[in-house]
């Protein structure tokens, strides 16, 4: 279940610690009052990061190839057989020549009403 809780602010020392990074949860009830700030986040973002969680690993060797080309068709061919169980959006802006940050973080979890089933 996605927690749709208030944000917390961000810190702007480069030390931040983990729990000071923002992070806004995204839920159908909160939908439409996040996506503007997230469309103007992505606008002005330096660097964006995306996280898939996938509902399995795959194969023990695609985390354990050495040769990162074997590992990334390893972890291709995965993530054509399994399903997507959440996302995440991770904002970057240089704030000039400091070593100051701004991070800010979307999670949401998918959901599907009937069951889940992957094919392959």
């Amino acid at each position: 279940m996605v927690s749709c809780e208030p944000v917390k602010e961000v810190g702007t020392s480069s030390a931040a610690r983990l729990d000071q990074i923002q992070v806004i949860e995204v839920c159908r009830t909160n939908l439409d009052a996040i996506w503007p700030y997230l469309l103007v986040s992505l606008k002005q973002a330096d660097f964006i990061a995306v996280d898939l969680e996938l509902s399995g690993l795959g194969s023990r060797q695609a985390s354990c190839a050495k040769n990162v080309g074997d590992r990334y068709a390893a972890l291709c061919e995965a993530a054509k057989t399994r399903g997507i169980l959440s996302f995440g959006l991770a904002f970057f802006k240089k704030t000039g020549q400091s070593e100051s940050k701004r991070r800010l973080k979307f999670s949401s979890q998918v959901g599907c009403r009937g069951k889940l089933t992957v094919f392959g």
